[in-house]
C-alpha cells in the first residue's frame, strides 16, 4: 500500500510550474531594463531643461488658493513650453497628483535631501528586484521537482519580507521627495504637496498572509523530512 515519492507525479512534467518560471524571467528581463532606464538616462524630453527628472504618483495636492479657479484650471492646461521648462510639475487626476521634479544644476541633485531621497528609491527599486528574484528562484525550483526544501521556505518567508517593507519604503521614498522639494524651494506650482501614501497598503496584507504560509511551509518540510528519517 506504501507509495513512494517517486511515485507522485513530479512538478517538472507540469507545464504551468515552466510557464512561470518563463514568466518571471521575462519580469526580470523588464526589471532590469527598467532599472537601466532609469538610472543612466535623464528622464527629461530633449527639448527640456535639467540634468536628470524623477517623478512620484500617488501625491496629495492641495491647491493653494481654493477660491481662484483660474489658477486651478491654468495648472490642469499647462501650455507645452511650461511642460518642457518647468522644474516641478504636477499632473492631477482623482484627487491626488503625479509630481515630477526636475534638477537644473549638480548643486540640487548633489544635495543632502536629494541624495537621501535618490538612496530610498533606489532601496524601493531593489526591493522590488529582490522580490522578483525570490519568486523566479521559487519557480525555477518547482520546474525542477523540488517543493519540500529549506531553501523554498526561505525564497517564500524572503518574499513576504519585501512584499512587507514595500509599502514602507513608499511611504520613504515620497517624504524624501517631497521634504527635497521643501529644502529646495523647487514647489513654483499652485498645489501643497502632501505624501500621499501608507505605511500599511495591500502589499501588508499580502505579506502577512505570505508569511504565514512560509511559517507553515517550513513546518512541512520539518515534518516531511522527520517522516523520511522515520521510514
Amino acid at each position: 500500500m506504501y507509495q513512494s515519492k517517486k511515485s507522485i507525479i513530479k512538478l517538472s512534467n507540469n507545464k504551468t510550474a515552466r510557464y512561470l518560471y518563463y514568466l518571471s524571467c521575462i519580469v526580470m528581463v523588464f526589471y532590469i531594463l527598467f532599472l537601466v532606464s532609469n538610472l543612466f538616462t535623464s528622464g527629461i524630453p530633449a527639448a527640456g531643461s535639467g540634468l536628470k527628472a524623477y517623478q512620484v504618483c500617488n501625491v496629495n495636492i492641495i491647491p493653494k488658493d481654493t477660491n481662484s479657479q483660474a489658477n486651478q484650471q491654468k495648472d490642469i492646461s499647462q501650455t507645452l513650453d511650461h511642460w518642457f521648462n518647468n522644474t516641478l510639475i504636477v499632473s492631477p487626476y482623482q484627487g491626488k497628483g503625479l509630481v515630477q521634479l526636475r534638477f537644473q544644476s549638480l548643486k540640487e541633485l548633489l544635495s543632502f535631501s536629494s541624495i537621501l531621497y535618490q538612496i530610498a528609491q533606489l532601496c524601493y527599486w531593489f526591493l522590488i528586484g529582490l522580490l522578483i528574484f525570490f519568486v523566479q528562484k521559487l519557480f525555477k525550483s518547482f520546474s525542477n521537482n523540488t517543493f519540500f526544501t529549506d531553501k523554498n521556505a526561505s525564497f517564500i518567508i524572503f518574499s513576504s519580507i519585501c512584499l512587507l517593507l514595500l509599502p514602507v519604503t513608499r511611504w520613504i521614498t515620497q517624504e524624501s521627495f517631497l521634504n527635497c522639494i521643501t529644502k529646495l524651494s523647487l514647489n513654483n506650482s499652485n498645489y501643497l504637496l502632501h505624501n500621499g501614501t501608507h505605511v500599511f497598503d495591500t502589499e501588508t496584507i499580502i505579506g502577512l498572509v505570505l508569511l504565514a504560509f512560509g511559517a507553515a511551509f517550513r513546518s512541512g518540510v520539518v515534518l516531511s523530512r522527520e517522516n523520511e528519517s522515520f521510514i
